[in-house]
């Protein structure tokens, strides 16, 4: 619970800092009204999946549970980072783009980030499999029960739902019509996340 709090006061704080140096730029003030309530979803947002994570430790979610609760601890963190670019960049048409763009990645690190806890290399990783020491629910947990036939692989299960939402993510990115030189960017970083080594 202590982590959900800190994390919740961090996110506050810098938010706050946002806005006051959004203030003291040439914002308008429409958007930086716009801007103060996407925050405010957020930390709420972050508060509930980090409050579904905490529950889940006790009973069993479903996949789609699961992927929910990582979309509110992790995909909705890089969604608003991306929205808010979209509403400061004097796009807000791009803002829904721009949020679904900066989720699927979210989701994509979280769900490589539970496959590499169990497979991974703890000293590559700087961590170990403390989940399922835990007893927590986490991804490789949810595949292993719902593994249909002998012959299915968990890993590969994994690397099938990062890669569809990187897919998703690059759809995303797509749909905002950023320069060249951005998208190539951002490209590069999606790619990245999914790709991170074991």
């Amino acid at each position: 619970m202590d982590q959900a709090i800190n994390a919740g006061l961090a996110l506050t704080c810098h938010a706050r800092l946002a806005l006051h140096g959004m203030a003291s730029e040439v914002v308008a003030q429409g958007t930086i009204l716009d801007v103060h309530h996407l925050l405010e979803e957020t930390v709420l947002d972050l508060c509930r999946g980090q409050h579904l994570d905490l529950h889940y430790r006790t009973e069993r979610p479903s996949l789609e549970q699961y992927l929910e609760m990582v979309r509110l601890k992790t995909g909705v963190l890089l969604g608003a980072a991306c929205e808010t670019a979209a509403l400061v960049a004097g796009t807000p048409n791009k803002r829904v783009a721009a949020k679904s763009f900066g989720e699927a990645p979210g989701v994509g690190f979280q769900l490589r980030d539970d496959y590499l806890g169990v497979w991974g290399n703890p000293q590559e990783m700087g961590k170990n499999a403390g989940d399922l020491k835990d007893g927590k629910w986490s991804l490789p947990l949810l595949a292993v029960a719902r593994q249909e036939g002998p012959n299915s692989s968990v890993p590969t299960a994994i690397d099938w739902m990062v890669d569809e939402w990187t897919r998703g993510a690059l759809g995303h990115l797509s749909e905002i019509g950023l320069p060249i030189d951005m998208h190539e960017m951002f490209l590069e970083v999606t790619q990245g996340l999914e790709n991170r080594p074991a």
